[in-house]
């Protein structure tokens, strides 16, 4: 689902990788099938920051950290999550700053790592979100 009416973040109408797979995946979830093969995804300026991110989970060696910006679900912060868990056994530990840039946002990102949780077990680190008017100095603290 897309973000409610007003919300401080477009994302994921602007982006079109973003709602072409949504809209997809909805699709075939209320159709009833229970097995598919996704389609290649589309190239937009989401495709290549995606790449750039899986990019440093591969060459990472113990630690990961990453300060998600303004992304409106935290997308991009979990899809790193699960492509360290995944693809990267070196990565023994993760560190998460959320920095979502509206209240309203903040605690969606908040019930996706509950459902997303698994990704962090059996791995030390930490997922921080700075809700509180996204402070310089709460990041600096970070």
């Amino acid at each position: 689902d897309s973000l409610p009416e007003g919300s401080c973040h477009g994302s994921f109408a602007n982006i079109p990788g973003r709602w072409i797979a949504c809209e997809e995946h909805h699709a075939l979830v209320r159709s009833g099938l229970r097995v598919f093969t996704p389609k290649h995804p589309v190239i937009d300026e989401n495709y290549l920051a995606s790449v750039e991110l899986y990019k440093s989970v591969l060459h990472s060696k113990g630690s990961f950290v990453m300060a998600v910006m303004g992304d409106s679900w935290g997308a991009m912060g979990f899809l790193a999550m699960a492509a360290a868990r995944t693809y990267n056994p070196s990565v023994t530990e993760m560190v998460f700053m959320f920095v979502p840039g509206c209240d309203q946002v903040c605690e969606a990102q908040k019930s996706v790592l509950e459902v997303n949780g698994w990704l962090l077990e059996g791995i030390a680190g930490e997922v921080k979100f700075a809700c509180e008017a996204n402070s310089p100095q709460q990041f600096r603290e970070w």
